[in-house]
C-alpha cells in the first residue's frame, strides 16, 4: 500500500503551531519588555468590578498591539477567520501543562481585560517577591 504525502506530514496542535509562530518572532521577550517597561508600577484594583484606571487600560490596548499583526499573519496562514475562532480553539486545547498554561493565559490576556490584569498582578507580585529576596540576601 503506497504511502501518502499527508501520511508524511507531522501534525501539532493549533496551540503549538501559534507558539512556534509567536516564539519565531520574539513573542516572550517583548512581552517581559512591556510588563517591566510599561506595567511594573501600575496599580491595578483587586476588584474587577471597580472602577479601573485609565493608565492600566491604556496599558492594555498597547499590550494588545504587541498580538495584533502577529495574530493576524498567524490567521491568515491558518485560515481562522476571527480572533474569537482563534480563542476558542486555544482554550479547547489548552492543558494542565504548566508549559502550556502559561502560554495560554498570555493569549489570552492580549485578548480579554480582566486576563491582562491578572497577568500584570501576577508579573508584579513576582517581581515584588524578587525584589525582597534580594534585599534579604543583601541584610
Amino acid at each position: 500500500m503506497a504511502e501518502s504525502a499527508e501520511d508524511d506530514v507531522i501534525k501539532i496542535s493549533f496551540s503549538e503551531a501559534l507558539g512556534k509562530y509567536l516564539t519565531a518572532n520574539g513573542i516572550d521577550e517583548k512581552i517581559y519588555e512591556y510588563l517591566e517597561s510599561r506595567c511594573s508600577k501600575l496599580e491595578i484594583p483587586e476588584d474587577e468590578g471597580e472602577e479601573q484606571p485609565l493608565d492600566v487600560f491604556a496599558a492594555y490596548k498597547g499590550f494588545t498591539e504587541l498580538f495584533e499583526d502577529q495574530f493576524k499573519e498567524f490567521m491568515e496562514l491558518v485560515k481562522v477567520e476571527s480572533l474569537n475562532e482563534m480563542y476558542e480553539r486555544l482554550k479547547e486545547e489548552s492543558t494542565s501543562d504548566g508549559q502550556s498554561k502559561a502560554f495560554f493565559e498570555r493569549l489570552e490576556a492580549s485578548l480579554q481585560y480582566e486576563s491582562f490584569c491578572r497577568l500584570v498582578r501576577s508579573f508584579n507580585a513576582a517581581n515584588d517577591e524578587e525584589e525582597e529576596e534580594e534585599e534579604e540576601g543583601e541584610g
